[in-house]
């Protein structure tokens, strides 16, 4: 029972030190796409942040136009 312990010891050793590799090895390939991801989603942020002011905008305009009438 011992040698069957001491066994499956060095086996999930064995596992975590291949699962540490694959981390290490995915990491900067896993923070590239973050890094992407979170520069889209910065863009998107302001483009939408560009098209609200310009509806402001442009509500106002009309608004002014309609008021001089």
């Amino acid at each position: 029972m011992l040698v069957f312990f001491i066994l499956l010891l060095i086996l999930a050793a064995v596992f975590g030190v291949i699962s540490v590799g694959v981390t290490a090895v995915l990491l900067p390939i896993l923070l590239l796409i973050l890094a992407i991801g979170l520069i889209f989603s910065l863009i998107n942020l302001l483009w939408h942040g560009i098209v609200i002011i310009l509806i402001v905008v442009a509500a106002l305009a009309i608004y002014d136009w309609l008021k001089k009438r």
